[in-house]
């Protein structure tokens, strides 16, 4: 009889040639092609031991041509364990569900050094034998093998099983049992303990792990699924330097939240470290057959961050983007990290530099197919049966709306991934946004209320933009398809009062915001059509002003924009201050031209009040004092200085400021904070000597605008039609 484990060794040189295997034999064996070997059926292991020899040819010059000194080993280089037991080879098929790049050949499973594949299962084909003792002849069940549908060979019973696991068992008891005893030791630990060596007990394929994710100077946590666990080397003179670990997480995809895999090392390091120290390690350990909770306050983190990331996914899948607001640090920002305002989910994709068309943003980490071949040879559902993480694989928008939805799961939100990519509307590039620094946007239906702006006016704007709201398609007067569908407001007046704010105003009111643009003017169409945004060019005539001749750029830039502006099928708001700049074939493509006057003296003091009753509701520890309501009403040190409305803003910011300074020096310092009239006095007579100055230096603000062609102001107008009606009157006195 055959021994039930066999030894053997094989040389290669350095390139990994083979150079040796088995025994030589002084006769020609007549070896075909067609020959089949047969494996003796006592045979249960074979044990494989590759090493790298080098040789030297005898130089004695009576030696005959080729003659050699007899090899000599320079280093082994990894053994190789070959299961040949057809009952061991059924067992692992029938237990073993998940283990990516292992395969099982119809006659042998070949498994490298430290044979982690049947380590890491070895107690559950232990639970499978003893199961199989309880049932007469051969093996049936549910779980046996016979039910896994593999052909080409016949079953042991249960006995010739439990005599080839006790051969298996007694070769990894005696090469691995007193390590693995130790080992369990450290577990009951407290806190566990795990050394390097045996760290893969840790890291069976389809356990649960957890790892620290880093942005910036803050670090997150994340969950994966293992699917490999290999030492590797980062050095080829050391042969345990590192356990490489593959990963599974859900990553967003521009269609779809895929499974992608995730790489981390975990380095050698000396003697026993705490499990929870380590730079992956499983979210529960199995210590006497009980499942012990390592980081149960983790698990929890991130089922509500994942429930969050779902929710918002949803969102975005149904209406392709979401506005959020957002107080985090920005993923791929190297300079400003921390960022405040709002954003536009919009995963996956970003603007190409060389055109107006997206590009889908590739993560470097492959595809987690799931490609398992311990299933490769089963049939149908059987095979399907495998794939453990099918749920998991591509998750469509469709998932959420067809009629039988995706039921999420705890497993779901925990591996989830902690950000999602978009776009930074403040610093008009896209960034990836952590899932817990991301709110809701709240729209202010009620910031209408705050422009001082002719009603009439403001009805037409809100009535105009009411149709963009919902994806009805509405009726176009243009015979060519999908030409001349969009929006177009022109906003002018002199500066300060109101012509940007209303942009932002009907935007806030619609439920999305402008979507800024200082670059290239052309590549935000797109964009800002697809997100369903308000664009708004602030300060129009820089971009847009009269084409002439010897221009070609500024020509350009006009033209391009022309094009661009036809099949554009948005709200579009531009805004200046210098109407007469801006090119006539701009100016024609307007639906809607509004002009804003110098705000009068009630305006001002309305402006004036919100500024006091947004204070007050902002912060309940600051209060205006009601001389200072008084002063900016009726005070001509105020009425004679005719601010606009950011000059308003800013002057009060820096009342508010004065203020602050003044609660926090004061014998003792002050909790709440008032705004005073001493306080708004200085910045007064600041901006009235300044004024004055630029006046005597340059002229009023409104006669530079009329000579330099921009625009005519009400001041200007009143003059001209003085100066008209005079030169009326002295004509008719003439006559």
């Amino acid at each position: 009889m055959d021994a039930p484990i066999r030894y053997k060794v094989i040389y290669e040189d350095d390139d990994r040639g083979l150079v040796r295997e088995g025994e030589f034999s002084a006769t020609d064996p007549g070896v075909t092609a067609n020959d089949s070997i047969a494996v003796p059926s006592s045979v249960v292991l074979d044990i494989l031991t590759y090493v790298e020899i080098f040789q030297q040819k005898y130089t004695h010059p009576r030696a005959e041509s080729g003659s050699e000194f007899p090899f000599k080993i320079r280093k082994v280089r990894y053994s190789e364990m070959e299961i040949r037991s057809q009952s061991l080879i059924a067992a692992f098929r029938a237990v073993v569900k998940y283990y990516p790049k292992q395969t099982i050949e119809k006659d042998k499973i070949s498994v490298e050094e430290p044979y982690l594949y049947v380590l890491q299962n070895m107690r559950e084909i232990e639970n499978y034998v003893e199961e199989a003792q309880h049932s007469s002849g051969p093996l049936d069940g549910e779980n046996s093998p016979d039910q896994t549908g593999i052909k080409g060979f016949e079953i042991g019973g249960a006995i010739r099983l439990k005599q080839d696991f006790q051969i298996l068992k007694s070769f990894i008891d005696k090469t691995w049992g007193r390590k693995i005893i130790n080992e369990l030791e450290r577990y009951r630990q407290k806190p566990p303990m795990a050394t390097f060596e045996m760290a893969w007990m840790l890291f069976k394929p389809g356990t649960k792990v957890i790892f620290l994710y880093y942005v910036g100077d803050s670090q997150h946590w994340m969950g994966g699924i293992i699917r490999r666990c290999e030492l590797e080397s980062d050095n080829e003179r050391y042969k345990l330097s590192m356990w490489g670990l593959d990963i599974f997480r859900l990553l967003t995809q521009p269609n779809c939240i895929s499974r992608r895999k995730y790489v981390r090392y975990m380095h050698k390091f000396p003697g026993e470290k705490q499990i929870q120290q380590l730079t992956v390690y499983p979210i529960e350990l199995l210590v006497d057959d009980t499942q012990v909770a390592l980081s149960a306050g983790i698990w929890d983190q991130l089922q509500k961050r994942g429930q969050k990331y779902f929710e918002l996914m949803k969102a975005v899948f149904g209406k392709g983007s979401l506005e959020v607001t957002y107080d985090g640090e920005l993923i791929g920002e190297s300079k400003l990290k921390q960022y405040t305002g709002n954003a536009i989910l919009a995963p996956g994709v970003h603007l190409n530099e060389t055109n107006t068309t997206y590009r889908t943003v590739h993560d470097s980490e492959p595809f987690d197919n799931d490609e398992s071949d311990i299933g490769s040879q089963l049939e149908g559902k059987q095979n399907e049966r495998r794939r453990l993480w099918h749920d998991y694989r591509e998750i469509e928008p469709s998932s959420f709306t067809r009629e039988s939805p995706l039921q999420l799961t705890e497993l779901h939100f925990f591996l989830s991934p902690p950000n999602i990519n978009g776009f930074a509307l403040r610093r008009k590039d896209f960034f990836g946004f952590l899932v817990d620094a991301i709110e809701p946007l709240t729209t202010n239906k009620e910031v209408l209320r705050t422009l001082q702006i002719p009603q009439d006016r403001l009805d037409m704007m809100t009535a105009l933009t009411h149709r963009f709201e919902d994806n009805s398609k509405s009726w176009s007067a243009d015979f060519i398809e999908s030409k001349g569908e969009g929006l177009l407001f022109l906003l002018h007046g002199p500066s300060g009062v109101g012509k940007t704010y209303t942009a932002e105003c009907i935007s806030m009111y619609s439920g999305t915001e402008e979507g800024g643009m200082e670059l290239k003017l052309a590549k935000w169409f797109s964009l800002a059509e697809t997100w369903g945004a308000i664009m708004l060019i602030d300060e129009a005539d820089v971009y847009f002003e009269r084409r002439a001749s010897g221009q070609l750029q500024r020509n350009s830039l006009v033209s391009a924009f022309l094009r661009s502006m036809e099949y554009y099928r948005g709200i579009l708001f531009l805004t200046t201050n210098r109407l007469g700049h801006i090119d006539d074939a701009i100016i024609s493509r307007i639906h809607l031209i509004i002009e804003y006057k110098d705000l009068t003296d009630a305006a001002r003091i309305k402006i004036w009040k919100q500024f006091f009753t947004k204070l007050s509701k902002d912060r309940a520890d600051y209060a205006v004092d009601p001389y200072l309501e008084g002063f900016v009403e009726n005070d001509e040190k105020i009425t004679s200085l005719k601010w606009n409305g950011r000059e308003i803003r800013n002057a009060f910011q820096t009342a508010v400021s004065l203020a602050e300074y003044s609660a926090k020096t004061d014998d003792p310092p002050q909790k709440q904070i008032i705004v005073k009239k001493s306080h708004l006095e200085g910045v007064a007579e600041m901006s009235a000597v300044f004024k004055k100055y630029m006046k005597d230096f340059k002229g009023g603000a409104e006669k530079r605008a009329y000579i330099e062609g921009a625009r005519m102001d009400d001041v200007v107008r009143q003059k001209k039609l003085q100066v008209e009606q005079a030169r009326k009157l002295a004509r008719q006195e003439r006559e």
